[in-house]
């Protein structure tokens, strides 16, 4: 793996972790936050979508991010950068 390909994966990674926890902070299922996604108009979010996300294997946009904030009540910044 390149350096930037791990670099990249780390970020992933990182995100995935702080919606796992937000989800879990807020007794969200994913299927619940998936059924949000797709309520604001993210009609790709399913439950699988969820899981490959919380994975770190799928990519996850910047509009994305924002809508993932709104559904779990926090801010982007919190979403995307290490836990204080």
């Amino acid at each position: 793996m390149s350096e930037c390909s791990a670099a990249v994966q780390a970020d992933r990674d990182l995100i995935a972790a702080n919606i796992r926890a937000y989800r879990a902070r807020r007794a969200m299922s994913q299927r619940e936050v998936a059924d949000a996604m797709h309520a604001a108009g993210h009609y790709s979010w399913r439950g699988q979508v969820m899981s490959t996300v919380e994975r770190g294997e799928r990519r996850v946009s910047a509009d994305e991010i924002l809508a993932l904030a709104r559904v779990l009540n926090t801010f982007p910044v919190h979403l995307i950068s290490e836990p204080r």
